[in-house]
């Protein structure tokens, strides 16, 4: 079996709506996901527009309102929250466990692993997070960033550097995991759940990966770079990973996209979508493969029985 990497890009927007907003060409990007095997999906639409909600439906494997928009019966609570030992495993994770797979996470300012169940955590064995994981802890006591922030100047502490820049890279931290893990095709498979926290708000990036914190919520410039270092960081990733653990599973998508305007909530819904599958996989062109489909058509591929896609809401 083999090892399943799905990587969240936080409010990372389609491919192709990036080149249209910024008038800039990736032609060589694309050039490079095909030289890997990767395939751009445009037009994909998640059900949600926010993380909260759509991270829920990644667990439950299913949208979690009905038609009505009321929340269905049995969606238990919202992640992080579902991923306590208080509650039983949410449909993904049991999928897993009848699978025969390990599920590592590696969580962010949004929502810490150590803080919700520490046993899922992809850096349970590395002490260098641990004291950074209660630093953040700590921060986030207060209601946002800016005052975090605020809190961090009084006594002369750069939260955005010392903390979220290093945290909010998922995909570092996983290559960093990986590297320490010499023989990761001999491990039990894994289904690694990685919330990159990039290119959403704060934006602490230049376009090469190096660190500088844009402010402004709505900072096009800061977007730009958080953007197309995420593009590095995945090229990085996918080099990386054709030597570690060539025959794995892998998507990059976003749980839902950015508002360049006010009136743009609508296309927020439209998420990056980029996966490498295996030759048992067929993708089908009337498939809207979002966070949820894209994940029912992996486990129909791992135990050969027909994907059962979720057409609506």
């Amino acid at each position: 079996k083999n090892n399943i990497y799905f990587i969240i890009l936080d409010s990372m927007i389609p491919i192709k709506k990036f080149e249209r907003s910024y008038d800039i060409s990736l032609k060589k990007q694309y050039v490079f996901f095909q030289k890997h095997n990767f395939k751009v999906i445009d037009e994909t639409v998640n059900p949600y527009d926010n993380t909260l909600h759509g991270l829920t439906s990644i667990f439950y494997l299913d949208y979690i309102f009905d038609s009505e928009n009321n929340l269905k019966s049995h969606i238990k609570n919202y992640f992080p929250t579902i991923l306590k030992d208080e509650y039983n495993l949410p449909p993904l994770l049991q999928k897993l466990k009848k699978l025969d797979y390990d599920f590592k996470w590696a969580g962010n300012y949004f929502a810490l692993c150590a803080n919700t169940n520490i046993k899922f955590c992809l850096n349970l064995n590395q002490n260098q997070f641990i004291d950074l994981y209660l630093l953040v802890n700590f921060f986030k006591q207060s209601p946002t960033i800016q005052i975090a922030n605020m809190i961090g100047k009084v006594i002369k502490f750069d939260v955005n550097k010392e903390i979220l820049y290093e945290l909010n890279n998922g995909i570092g931290r996983l290559i960093n995991f990986l590297e320490k893990n010499s023989s990761v095709d001999k491990l039990k498979p894994t289904f690694y759940f990685i919330h990159h926290m990039s290119p959403h708000y704060p934006y602490l990036t230049r376009e090469d990966c190096s660190y500088k914190f844009t402010p402004g919520e709505i900072n096009y410039e800061g977007y730009k770079s958080a953007y197309l270092c995420d593009l590095q960081r995945i090229s990085e990733f996918i080099n990386f990973i054709d030597k570690k653990d060539p025959n794995s599973f892998i998507v990059f998508q976003s749980d839902h996209g950015w508002k360049f305007e006010e009136n743009d909530k609508k296309d927020k819904k439209k998420i990056f979508n980029l996966v490498r599958l295996n030759s048992k996989c067929e993708l089908d062109h009337d498939i809207n493969y979002n966070n949820v489909n894209i994940l029912r058509l992996i486990f129909s591929c791992i135990d050969g029985q027909k994907a059962k896609y979720k057409l609506s809401n």
